[in-house]
């Protein structure tokens, strides 16, 4: 298979393979536990194999269209919500309503970081203008969170006149709340 196919994939395939990923790391995960330690070493050399084949998806998974930060969280959170019900049912782990309410949790924390990666919240911006001759005229550039201009202004020695938005401006004249 060439490498650029895989960047041409339908957006679902991504998902799909993301999903067998997370089976052979359910698998492997098992096989992990089936070895205790190195007593059964072939259970081990199964996991080791089902880690790698669970790698290789991994890689294919986001090789495109699944952000790295969402991909990963959904994979954990199936991997975490699954591997709790293989123990409970194949080794007879304990199941409390604490671990329940934990894994809830979890999954909470996934299903929110998959909504706010939908829906990223603006930047805040600032724009900059030159007041001498020569300087650049610098447009809207990031801000860090002190609400300071990220980045250098190119062009000869003078002032700089920084404007702020009507939300910044209402923001540093609010009371009690410090200007940047």
């Amino acid at each position: 298979m060439k490498p650029d196919i895989l960047q041409h994939l339908p957006h679902y395939a991504y998902w799909c393979t993301l999903a067998l990923a997370v089976v052979f790391e359910l698998m492997g995960t098992t096989f992990i536990r089936e070895a205790k330690g190195f007593l059964h070493p072939f259970a081990a050399v199964k996991a080791c194999g089902c880690y790698m084949v669970c790698t290789a998806l991994c890689i294919v998974a986001f090789a495109a269209h699944i952000d790295l930060s969402v991909g990963y969280t959904v994979w954990c959170v199936l991997g975490i919500g699954a591997t709790a019900l293989i123990g409970k049912y194949r080794f007879g782990e304990a199941f409390t309503a604490m671990k329940v309410v934990a894994l809830l949790l979890c999954a909470a924390g996934s299903v929110m970081l998959v909504v706010y990666s939908e829906r990223p919240e603006p930047v805040r911006t600032m724009s900059a203008t030159s007041t001498t001759a020569g300087n650049v005229a610098v447009g809207d550039h990031k801000t860090n969170e002190m609400g300071r201009l990220n980045g250098v202004l190119g062009g000869g020695a003078g002032e700089s006149r920084w404007s702020m938005s009507a939300a910044e401006e209402g923001l540093a004249k609010a009371p009690g709340v410090a200007s940047v």
